[in-house]
């Protein structure tokens, strides 16, 4: 809220939606930072993951507003 959110390249990898919309809070690598380490959520279903980033879950703000579910997808599949 109040910043700007750059907008994404149509075709963008999920590398680079996780650059742009996940490392301010999970680290520039998903490594962690405010946030868990995406790498150590990888063993949870995609679909919970997916609903996770879509609708978020305690501090972690939902992304519905901002990625479409094919962006969300890809940011799942490369975490």
């Amino acid at each position: 809220p109040g910043e700007p959110v750059a907008s994404l390249a149509p075709d963008a990898s999920g590398e680079e939606i996780l650059a742009q919309r996940c490392a301010g809070c999970h680290g520039a690598n998903g490594q962690g930072g405010r946030a868990p380490n995406l790498a150590q959520q990888a063993n949870h279903p995609a679909d919970e993951l997916h609903k996770i980033i879509h609708d978020g879950k305690g501090q972690m703000p939902a992304f519905k507003d901002q990625l479409s579910d094919a962006q969300i997808d890809k940011v799942v599949t490369y975490i």
